[in-house]
């Protein structure tokens, strides 16, 4: 019998990210860039945000382009500003 794979549940959710954020992120580092330390904070979960292209996902939601576009921004070492942005939070 072939197992199948866990699908994780997630839901849409506002994460602010800060200015705090921003000056403690690491560029190009999944784990400790400004998207991955606003998650940690809102959620206390740890997750890896890379920059994988158009199919970046959490679970099985892809996400937003304002979200994408500001991970593309921050990692490339553009001025990117404190915001409210949308992204998926794993729940199961």
């Amino acid at each position: 019998m072939k197992k199948q794979k866990k699908q994780l549940k997630t839901i849409m959710a506002l994460i602010p990210v800060t200015a705090d954020h921003i000056k403690n992120g690491v560029r190009k580092d999944p784990n400790k860039c400004a998207l991955a330390l606003a998650y940690f904070d809102a959620t206390g979960k740890q997750y890896e945000f890379g920059t994988p292209g158009l199919e970046f996902k959490v679970g099985d939601i892809h996400l937003p382009d304002e979200t994408f576009k500001f991970m593309q921004d921050f990692d490339e070492g553009k001025k990117v500003k404190p915001c409210i942005l949308e992204i998926p939070v794993i729940i199961g």
